[in-house]
């Protein structure tokens, strides 16, 4: 059982009464949840497999996601992107494990609207972290 059913089967029924589910188009790999009107999260599915590939979430007045988690094949996630509200700006990639422990940030910049990387910093469980100023020397390492 994926991380994800776990935090479905744990929602309390009185969370669930309060969200409400909608697909803006019958079939659609999509559903949007909202709650006071306020778009709060949406599901991506692969339209082949029917497993979630991602989650979208909001912050109230924004139309466009702040945050998304990529999941692998078994729906665990693994990738945690944060975008600069309202704006499709990628600010950083947080990769994590099977315990949400980052372990590895990337964090972006942009010149003439082109995304580059800033620093790759790799971090462990116990507080250790070196930081890397391209992806050619965080390979070297």
């Amino acid at each position: 059982m994926g991380r994800l059913d776990k935090l479905r089967k744990g929602r309390k029924e009185k969370d669930a009464v309060n969200i409400y589910k909608f697909k803006k188009v019958v079939n659609s790999h999509v559903t949007y949840f909202y709650k006071d009107g306020r778009t709060l999260y949406h599901l991506s599915k692969n339209k082949e497999t029917d497993k979630i590939k991602n989650i979208d979430f909001y912050l109230p007045h924004y139309n466009k996601s702040v945050m998304r988690a990529y999941t692998d094949d078994n729906e665990n996630i693994h990738k945690i992107r944060y975008f600069q509200p309202g704006t499709d700006i990628i600010q950083a990639d947080v990769f994590v494990d099977s315990e949400f422990h980052p372990y590895v940030v990337k964090e972006y910049s942009y010149a003439d609207n082109e995304k580059k990387t800033d620093r790759i910093i790799l971090t462990n469980k116990f507080g250790h972290v070196k930081v890397f100023k391209n992806e050619k020397n965080f390979f070297k390492h």
